[in-house]
């Protein structure tokens, strides 16, 4: 029977190769004094990082375990959740292969520390936020009922961009848009990061046709933001999934894909 410690070399060697920094995060004899999460500066700051356990495919199916999914996002603040050491979030599945092959859950979650803290990067979000470890976005995040995503910012639903009612005009960056409170009233809008008017405005001044897109009406679509003057999905509800460019969720039926929104 494999002893704990070869067990723990193999899976090193798998994982990291030459890597000898990371490779002590699981040697046995490291394991107790593993890196500790950064001290993180205030709140709503975190980090974050995907966790990369492909290279270990062969050692765990030699063991018959199952670790699925491989890659995995992780930040320090939901690593404790992760784990099932918080008595209001139930463990991972993930979590009983990983004790299987470390050993313990402190073992687990000194392995996890060292990953994050070596290959994550710095996450700040707005008060009231919620971490969102994606792979195509470590340091995305979620919004309290109420408020929705703008410029990295979570912004009340009912609150308009500020509007210059007394001018003629827009400053630079800002684009002309009609507002619906009145026939000739407008607001001045980035369109660049406007989730309501995306890349042009959705609701047009008068003698201007609608250019632009409002994200928060795509179907299916969960977490998003406007970048550039394009709608970029993170997320999708249930049911659907992202399409190749990551402008929408596409619905998902037996036999075949059905893309709302087009």
């Amino acid at each position: 029977m494999v002893s704990l410690r070869n067990l723990v070399s193999v899976f090193t060697v798998a994982v990291f190769g030459a890597s000898g920094a990371m490779a002590a995060a699981l040697h046995p004899k490291m394991l107790s004094t593993a890196v500790q999460p950064r001290v993180l500066e205030k709140k709503g700051l975190d980090i974050c990082a995907e966790v990369n356990l492909s290279a270990a495919v062969n050692v765990l199916s030699i063991l018959t375990l199952d670790l699925s999914p491989l890659k995995i996002c992780l930040c320090l603040s939901a690593l404790d959740g992760f784990l099932g050491l918080d008595a209001n979030v139930e463990a991972d599945a993930t979590v009983n292969a990983l004790v299987n092959v470390l050993g313990s859950l402190l073992d687990v979650k000194a392995f996890l520390s060292a990953q994050i803290n070596a290959n994550g990067q710095q996450c700040s979000y707005p008060t009231g936020a919620s971490p969102v470890c994606s792979a195509s976005n470590p340091c995305d995040f979620t919004c309290p009922a109420g408020y929705h995503k703008q410029a990295g910012n979570c912004v009340l639903a009912s609150s308009k961009r500020a509007a210059r009612r007394d001018i003629g005009r827009c400053s630079a960056g800002f684009t002309k848009c009609g507002a619906p409170s009145g026939v000739n009233a407008y607001e001045c809008v980035d369109t660049r990061s406007s989730l309501e008017s995306c890349g042009g405005c959705v609701i047009p001044f008068p003698g201007m046709r609608p250019t632009g897109q409002d994200c928060t009406a795509l179907p299916g679509v969960s977490d998003v933001a406007c970048i550039q003057g394009t709608c970029r999905v993170s997320r999708c509800a249930e049911g659907f999934t992202l399409n190749e460019d990551g402008t929408t969720c596409v619905a998902v039926q037996v036999g075949a894909q059905l893309v709302l929104g087009a």
